[in-house]
């Protein structure tokens, strides 16, 4: 059972994967909305491919540079998080591309 201090690094935690995960989107859900609806109408199934594979690129890219930037500082004493949660909080941030591909 967790304490309420635990509980409220772990809600911490949590939180910031799943905001550095959204952000890791950089708004392509928005764009595949759109233009997959345009390109299906049109019947253009390479463009389709074509911005799911860069779309896809994209996502990972950004959810890798995210999760080293924060690695980085966590490992690095910049976050203020006590030494012996940190290797928890990389096991968690290494997870953070595969948040973004989910949202």
């Amino acid at each position: 059972m967790l304490g309420a201090e635990a509980f409220g690094r772990y809600s911490l935690l949590l939180v910031w994967l799943l905001v550095l995960g959204s952000a890791s989107t950089v708004g392509n859900g928005q764009l595949l909305c759109r233009y997959v609806a345009q390109y299906a109408k049109a019947n253009d199934r390479d463009s389709v491919a074509g911005l799911l594979r860069a779309s896809l690129a994209t996502v990972l890219f950004f959810g890798i540079l995210f999760a080293g930037v924060a690695i980085g500082a966590l490992t690095l004493g910049l976050l203020g998080i006590q030494h012996h949660y940190t290797s928890l909080g990389v096991l968690a941030l290494c997870a953070l591309p595969l948040v973004a591909l989910q949202d």
